[in-house]
């Protein structure tokens, strides 16, 4: 096999194994695509063959095509009439006309031309496939605001649509960055000729390079000549890959087979070209390039993504709301909390609520010296007292059902309580607790 054809395949593949790059729950944005023409798509690659020809299913869009013969009009929607996207668009680019609940938007209709083939750009000599594609699939364009028009027309557009391009109209693919709080994920890890390894965050591609975000905080790019095998892994170890990836991948082979599930390894050293899949039954599967008629992309109903917080020294939330303690005074038996806050309530769920408590641990100790306890509440010569069981056998505790602590020292436990009233988190090393209410 040539350099060629080896470079070919490795295009066809690296596109379809994804990682998370940005965790968004109502849209799926993992990758942006730059276009030699000036287009942006915000989206994901959804398709691709083997002549390199890839249909992309965006979010967002910033569209650039030539504007000879087309029509442009204009129509004014008022607040009640946009979406929530438009409405902060309009906000953060000041493009709103009058004031509260009478604010309106001035968006855009966009008419092309079919029968003019001058309509088409011409890049580098040749025609663009994407606007030749373009011109077929989206013969007008409603509620778009154009952001410039003449010679050639830009417009954004915030609803989702499909498009089709070609690896000859790509400029670059690129990722943001995943935030510090993302505690799930895919990181690739790169083989090198050399035998070195370098694992990181997909950072984008262009024709015949890669790029990582690496841990160090830089983006290291790589000739994909020089890439012999990669690698994808789970950010969280303690979670399946398979929760970790907004998308699913779907590889068809020639033998009408069809495989679901997330690419984990794809090999070029030697000469062997194949991948590795692991399904979601559990099972993996090897695949020879060769085999392989078609890649595509799947949104996936098992994404679980789980996030962070950064938290300070000494701050406690229950349920991701702020806390206070207060102090806890021994009578007898009986432990008593010397005020109760009423500051966090958490909703009951059914018969059982969830409880999770995230703090700041940068020993990552243990957090045995928590207790979840539920709170007696009783009248004492006309006052009001919140107390429990100063016995550890004798209390009403709830037992842990896990604890983990994050990359950001953040230790996260999680209880599960009945029914409803006041509870408590006892520190029995500070003698604390913190209160709260389930209803």
């Amino acid at each position: 096999m040539n350099l060629i054809e080896n470079k070919e395949m490795k295009k066809i593949v690296l596109l379809f194994v994804l990682t998370l790059s940005c965790v968004i729950t109502q849209a799926i944005v993992v990758q942006k695509v730059y276009l030699k023409n000036g287009t942006v798509l915000n989206g994901y690659i959804q398709q691709q063959d083997k002549k390199d020809n890839i249909t992309f299913r965006s979010e967002s869009a910033t569209i650039c095509v030539n504007g000879k013969n087309a029509i442009t009009t204009e129509r004014v929607y008022k607040i009640s009439e946009l979406d929530k996207k438009w409405i902060e668009w309009a906000e953060n680019n000041d493009a709103f006309n009058g004031i509260g609940d009478s604010r309106t938007l001035i968006l855009n209709e966009v008419i092309f031309n079919q029968s003019n083939e001058d309509s088409i750009a011409v890049i580098d000599g040749d025609k663009s496939f994407f606007e030749n594609e373009f011109k077929t699939s989206h013969p007008s364009v409603m509620k778009v605001k154009v952001l410039e028009k003449g010679l050639y027309i830009k417009y954004l557009e915030l609803t989702p649509n499909t498009y089709t391009f070609n690896w000859s109209d790509v400029e670059s693919i690129k990722a943001d960055r995943r935030p510090k709080t993302a505690l799930s994920g895919i990181d690739r890890v790169y083989q090198l000729q050399n035998g070195q390894e370098v694992r990181g965050q997909y950072a984008g591609e262009a024709y015949s390079t890669l790029s990582l975000y690496t841990n160090n905080g830089m983006v290291e790019t790589f000739d994909i000549d020089n890439v012999t095998k990669y690698f994808y892994k789970p950010l969280n170890p303690n979670q399946d890959i398979l929760e970790q990836s907004e998308l699913i991948d779907v590889v068809r082979t020639k033998n009408n087979g069809t495989f679901r599930g997330i690419i984990v390894e794809r090999n070029f050293a030697d000469g062997s070209n194949y991948l590795v899949i692991q399904q979601q039954t559990g099972a993996s599967q090897m695949l020879k390039f060769a085999d392989i008629i078609e890649y595509s992309k799947e949104e996936n109903a098992d994404f679980k993504p789980k996030f962070d917080v950064l938290l300070k020294e000494g701050e406690v939330l229950i349920n991701r709301v702020a806390t206070d303690s207060v102090g806890v005074i021994k009578k007898g038996s009986t432990l008593i909390l010397n005020s109760i806050n009423h500051k966090v309530v958490i909703p009951k769920e059914g018969g059982t609520t969830k409880i999770i408590v995230e703090y700041y641990n940068p020993k990552h100790l243990s957090s045995d010296h928590l207790i979840l306890v539920k709170v007696d509440k009783s009248a004492v010569k006309k006052n009001i007292v919140y107390s429990f069981s100063a016995d550890i056998f004798d209390m009403k505790k709830f037992p842990a059902q896990g604890s983990e602590t994050s990359v950001n020292n953040t230790t996260r436990v999680e209880y599960v309580v009945d029914g409803q009233g006041v509870f408590a988190l006892y520190d029995q090393n500070n003698k604390k607790a913190i209160p709260f209410i389930v209803e």
